[in-house]
């Protein structure tokens, strides 16, 4: 059980407050106290080192004496007691009251207090101050209240010197330490060049060849120079030094024509194909799960996507949907197809669209797959006067079927078993009318 606190309570004699010499003291709810009959008792002495036999109403002592970590506190009469308790929680931050009533004697009953903490005794001596009470009947109330764990009587003087000085805070101030020989600004200079040498350099080996701790080496990484280990980020290519010029020409050119005409996007038909497979595995978000803290971490083994899949071809501008297809069962990807897809766009575009063609001002976007490059297909596109939008090589980031329309078709159907593929083609239209109904 966690002590609390024991406050005693009397009446100085030279205050000029003084009115009797009644001896009040205030306990909280401690193993060592048990109920009684209410009584007020007085003190036989008016010293004030002299232990009490009345206990205050409800409660009295049992044979074992009063806690070592006490607190004394120095009242004034009956009338003032709330007045001078309330200053002394004010000082005392982390101290609670609880039903707090006044008795026919002037008398705070049941008080309970949090632990002692190690700045109470200079928040004591620092009561003492304000109530002008001498140094050295302070360090003897300490003596009484905490035993062996009093401050010696240099360090009880030095702060009753501080406190009449008018120091208010009883903590310590900081002090500046011995420097580091850590991180001065050579041994940063140093791990800064060893990372640029080698960015796949631990922490471990740094620390080693510089002959300072990891602690030290770990915090110059971070706090020093702002550094954070990340994994590489997978893309589908690295390109070179001239297909990132010809990327961000073809962007430029893009941004050029947006700002010239700003409907130009309203205008523009995009699309691309997708493989959907029967069963694709869950994402590592998807098969996370809640778990109590004394319950395992759930496993799950590993999968691979399933060999029936079909492929969904899929065209849309800014108002939704205009033309999607399935790859018929045993035919390939070619040119030919791609020819016969055109051919479809067109007509769908003609019935769903057909301010767009009656003005034969849209535009077609899609990437640079062999069948869409093909000489077939640019004939066939330049022979009805369809306008394209450029599309740079190995950029998915700038096709909005890959990091828009897939990615939030396929979700909702990874973890999910589709036996055929009329049930995989009908979950497919499904989450799409679910995307463009949005």
């Amino acid at each position: 059980m966690e002590d609390l606190l024991f406050v005693w309570s009397y009446l100085l004699s030279r205050s000029p407050f003084l009115e009797d010499e009644r001896l009040f003291t205030l306990a909280g709810d401690l193993d060592g106290l048990r109920p009684e009959s209410p009584r007020v008792g007085r003190s036989r002495s008016p010293s004030p080192y002299r232990r009490s036999h009345s206990i205050f109403p409800g409660y009295r002592q049992r044979q074992n004496p009063r806690p070592n970590n006490c607190i004394v506190v120095f009242g004034m009469s009956p009338w003032t007691d709330e007045l001078v308790l309330g200053n002394f929680l004010s000082m005392f931050g982390e101290i609670e009251t609880i039903n707090l009533i006044r008795t026919p004697e002037g008398v705070l009953d049941r008080l309970r207090f949090l632990p002692i903490k190690k700045l109470d005794q200079r928040t004591c001596i620092k009561f003492c101050v304000k109530n002008e009470i001498k140094c050295a009947d302070a360090f003897r109330m300490l003596t009484v209240a905490y035993g062996e764990a009093t401050l010696d009587r240099s360090n009880v003087y030095r702060w009753y010197k501080m406190f009449s000085e008018g120091r208010e805070d009883v903590n310590d101030e900081e002090r500046a330490g011995r420097p580091s020989t850590s991180t001065t600004d050579e041994k940063i200079n140093e791990v800064k060049k060893m990372i640029l040498a080698n960015r796949r350099i631990t922490v471990r080996e740094v620390a080693e060849d510089l002959n300072i701790s990891i602690t030290s080496c770990h915090s110059i990484f971070i706090n020093d120079l702002g550094m954070r280990r990340v994994a590489a980020k997978f893309v589908p290519k690295l390109l070179n030094c001239n297909q990132k010029q010809h990327s961000m020409n073809i962007a430029n050119e893009m941004l050029d024509s947006v700002r010239d005409d700003p409907n130009l996007l309203q205008r523009v038909i995009t699309g691309d194909e997708a493989w959907i497979y029967g069963y694709d595995v869950e994402t590592k978000a998807q098969s996370s799960q809640w778990k109590l803290p004394h319950e395992p971490r759930p496993k799950k083994a590993c999968q691979v996507r399933s060999n029936v899949k079909v492929l969904l071809t899929v065209f849309f501008d800014c108002r939704g949907m205009v033309h999607h297809e399935f790859l018929p069962q045993g035919r390939m990807v070619n040119k030919e197809y791609y020819l016969q897809v055109m051919r479809n766009l067109r007509e769908a575009i003609r019935q769903k669209r057909p301010d767009l063609w009656k003005n034969k001002n849209w535009l077609l976007h899609h990437d640079n797959a062999p069948a869409h490059t093909s000489l077939l297909v640019r004939d066939f596109l330049a022979k009805n006067n369809t306008l394209m939008m450029p599309q740079p090589p190995y950029s998915p980031d700038l096709a909005p079927c890959d990091f828009f329309l897939f990615p939030k078709l396929k979700r909702p159907m990874k973890g999910r078993r589709y036996a055929t593929l009329d049930e995989i083609k009908t979950a497919s239209k499904e989450e799409l009318k679910k995307i463009f109904l949005k």
